[in-house]
């Protein structure tokens, strides 16, 4: 018997042994572990998910660029055909009329070797235009003509030499200007070159 007139059955034992028994809260220190553990996890978590979005990203990207490429691809073949068709015809129409002049056979064929010569050229000179994919292509269609065209040469101007003035071209303010290391002169117009260099 318990004072205060309690008995002390079977059940009550049990129900004591319960609440002695127990866990622990756990301490601060094994609280912060468990935060830090936590934090870790979640750290590691994110550097994963990091990691995965910029594969999956690669990935799209190059799928764009390959779609992109084949894209620009068949555009430049189509511009070849075109271009070539149209070569073709202007040569044909050029022999006819060197036919005329000279007799019949000599200038349809002189106007086919120069549609096939100028048609090869085009077709090279496309493919140098297309750097890179998804571009827009418009190769030049060249109609052959009887004559070469004469190279223009120009005579080479002397540097200006001085202050900067009026007189001086846009491109040797810039050229005075990146000398000085003014920033941003390469969208200057002349005047705001001249102000610039002036100072």
């Amino acid at each position: 018997m318990l004072p205060g007139g309690r008995t002390v059955t079977k059940d009550s034992k049990k129900a004591s042994k319960k609440k002695s028994s127990g866990k622990k809260a756990p301490s601060k220190r094994e609280l912060a572990k468990r935060a830090k553990r936590a934090a870790a996890e979640a750290r590691d978590a994110a550097k994963h998910a990091r990691k995965v979005a910029e594969k999956h990203a690669k990935k799209q990207a190059k799928k764009q660029a390959k779609l992109a490429k084949s894209k620009a691809d068949q555009k430049l073949k189509d511009a070849r055909k075109a271009a070539q068709k149209a070569v073709a015809k202007a040569g044909k129409k050029a022999g006819k009329q060197v036919g005329k002049k000279t007799g019949a056979n000599s200038g349809q064929n002189a106007g086919e070797k120069t549609a096939k010569n100028a048609s090869d050229k085009l077709a090279d000179t496309a493919a140098k235009i297309i750097t890179g994919a998804g571009q827009k292509v418009s190769p030049p269609i060249v109609a052959p003509t009887a004559r070469a065209a004469t190279p223009v040469t120009r005579a080479a101007t002397p540097a200006p030499t001085g202050k900067p003035n009026a007189a001086w071209t846009v491109t040797a303010l810039r050229a005075a200007a990146r000398k000085r290391g003014i920033v941003g002169s390469s969208r200057f117009t002349k005047e705001q070159l001249l102000e610039a260099l002036a100072d």
